[in-house]
């Protein structure tokens, strides 16, 4: 799974991969090994196994608006909160913003895959967070959301195409 996280100025391409032994985690160029377990509802204690050296952290995480806000070890950064968004959605935030939040806006792909199902149709009302398609990538379907509300203007693709990254999916106005 890959993830862009943003805390105020910063922005990291975060990538995680479960392995036997809990997860794989490449922030920017570098990677940790990374044991979670839940430890209770937003409360998660992650245990870092690099290189002979295991830092624990209890790591509580809470809905804040678009994003979370994170407390590491009863530190709470100042805000603004993290915003944590899956590649597709930190794109169609971008492209909404450049286009000053209002006319039509295009979604795209944000890597290869194949789209498995069409969950609303050409002039549907839709509301943000609304899936609108399934596209299958890397063996994982990933629902592909409205970023924000408005008109379903067209849907560029059909069940079962397969698209390249930046290959436009479909158009809300």
């Amino acid at each position: 799974m890959e993830l862009i996280v943003t805390h105020g100025e910063r922005q990291e391409t975060v990538r995680i991969e479960r392995t036997k032994g809990g997860y794989e985690v490449h922030v920017g160029a570098t990677r940790y090994r990374v044991d979670a377990a839940e430890a209770g509802a937003g409360l998660h204690s992650l245990l870092l196994a690099d290189d002979g050296v295991h830092p624990q952290y209890e790591v509580a995480v809470e809905p804040a608006g678009q994003g979370y806000q994170v407390e590491v070890g009863g530190y709470s950064p100042p805000s603004p909160a993290v915003d944590v968004a899956d590649p597709l959605t930190h794109l169609a935030r971008a492209s909404k913003a450049a286009a000053g939040g209002s006319g039509k806006r295009q979604v795209t792909a944000y890597m290869p895959g194949r789209v498995v199902a069409l969950l609303a149709a050409e002039g549907d009302e839709i509301t943000a967070g609304q899936g609108v398609l399934v596209l299958e990538a890397m063996k994982m379907e990933n629902e592909i959301a409205a970023e924000s509300s408005g008109v379903l203007r067209r849907i560029l693709v059909e069940v079962g195409a397969n698209v390249e990254g930046g290959d436009p999916l479909f158009e809300i106005g």
